[in-house]
């Protein structure tokens, strides 16, 4: 067989890569095959280059930074047309991290045809995110060791996963970046390790954590927050780290609470806690109350459902936000975000336009000028800060963020391909 093996790469992991292709490229010309070695960053290895960097001794980690451009230069302009991956029976991936672990290889792969070893592009971006790939396995049954994402605050960690704890990126492989983090005085040091990619404390996840960071979030943006927490140490330790929200303990299906903290003046009231039922009902109770907008966190797709029809105004599903995410991965073009309707049987999605008139359907045309799908309509055009209604004379620009509905998932390949540009566009 004529394999190409696919090594090196721009992530920290470069050299575990080649030190994993070593024994590889070994056995398979043992066994007679024609192997050629491919560096993901420079190209096809001379015998001489080969011999350089195929060593099963882990060398010292690269400039990953540095390597990046030449990287992406070398996927998005050789790797299509390079001999040595086109006239390959099958391209074995020796890569670690970043586009070569992350699906961005395996779709280039799949988009040219030439089959690889592996999961594939879904997989493998799924597994490569340790907070979404959590959430995946964990609603689908999977007792998971609990966790959480940076930042937080070292008596968050503490209280919720105890010391020691480890401090890992997120989105890197299993080793790279990892500290064990004794007490509170290493926290900080362990991230600065990895300023860009340490954003994931291992163990986690209880409910006032999210009240808290919602409550940071809200309170940057001179919002007025009042939480109410039924564990009285709990509101305390959350009344310690903000500096300007009002933590009331007690129970948010209180009436007599919500009417003293004058609930109807609210504008939003937010039930996040980790009972579903008693997110709706409290909910429920807040809109009676005379509150002008509720939402309610709720896990099962089919209560969101139920409860978005009548009092709730919106109900808030990590599922579906999971499915999003998942889906975004999935669809082909620069799709940035995706939200999955009437149960899977529609999708509204957001995708950037690239290129020009010459390499994509979209830019440079008027909506009326696309051939757009049966059942898909653009929706509204998001250009820097401004957001406008599509018309049918609207004109698409390049770097246009598009809303498009689809009423019809058949047609979502279609719409897919009208955002895609020529293979030797960058």
């Amino acid at each position: 067989m004529r394999i190409a093996v696919l090594t090196g790469g721009a992530t920290a992991e470069r050299a575990v890569a080649f030190a994993s292709a070593a024994p590889v490229v070994t056995a398979l010309r043992s066994r007679g095959h024609t192997v050629t070695v491919v560096d993901s960053v420079t190209g096809p290895l001379a015998a001489e280059a080969e011999a350089a960097v195929l060593s099963p001794a882990v060398g010292a980690p690269p400039d990953a930074a540095a390597l990046d451009g030449a990287e992406r230069r070398f996927l998005s302009e050789t790797l299509a047309t390079l001999p040595a991956i086109r006239g390959a029976d099958v391209v074995f991936l020796c890569l670690h991290g970043g586009r070569g672990e992350g699906g961005a290889v395996q779709t280039l792969l799949e988009t040219i045809g030439v089959p690889y070893t592996g999961s594939g592009p879904l997989a493998s971006a799924l597994a490569m995110d340790k907070d979404l790939a959590k959430r995946v396995v964990r609603a689908a049954g999977v007792q998971v060791p609990a966790w959480l994402m940076a930042p937080a605050a070292p008596a968050d960690v503490g209280h919720h996963l105890g010391w020691p704890a480890i401090v890992k990126p997120s989105k890197q492989g299993s080793s790279v970046g990892l500290t064990l983090v004794a007490g509170p005085p290493g926290l900080e040091a362990a991230i600065a390790l990895e300023p860009e990619a340490a954003d994931a404390y291992t163990n986690l996840g209880n409910c006032w954590l999210v009240k808290g960071d919602l409550a940071r979030a809200l309170e940057k943006s001179n919002h007025q927050v009042k939480i109410i927490e039924r564990d009285y140490q709990r509101a305390r330790q959350i009344s310690e780290h903000l500096s300007r929200t009002v933590v009331l303990h007690g129970d948010s299906a209180d009436e007599e609470l919500l009417l003293e903290e004058n609930v109807d003046t609210a504008d939003v009231f937010v039930a996040v806690t980790n009972a579903e039922e008693a997110n709706i009902l409290s909910a429920m109770l807040a809109k009676r109350l005379g509150a002008r907008k509720v939402m309610a966190l709720i896990n099962k797709i089919a209560y969101a459902e139920l409860v978005e029809s009548g009092t709730i105004d919106i109900a808030i599903s990590p599922a579906q936000a999971t499915i999003g995410q998942l889906l975004a991965h999935v669809r082909r073009g620069d799709v940035t975000q995706v939200h999955s309707l009437r149960r899977g049987a529609a999708e509204a999605l957001e995708a950037v336009v690239h290129g020009d008139a010459q390499s994509c359907r979209l830019a440079g045309r008027r909506i009326e000028e696309v051939e757009l799908p049966p059942g898909a309509t653009i929706g509204a055009i998001v250009r820097g800060e401004q957001v406008s209604m599509a018309h049918h004379n609207t004109q698409i620009e390049p770097e246009d963020h598009v809303i498009v509905f689809v009423a019809n998932k058949k047609s979502l390949p279609k719409v897919e391909k009208l955002f895609q540009v020529g293979v030797g566009f960058v």
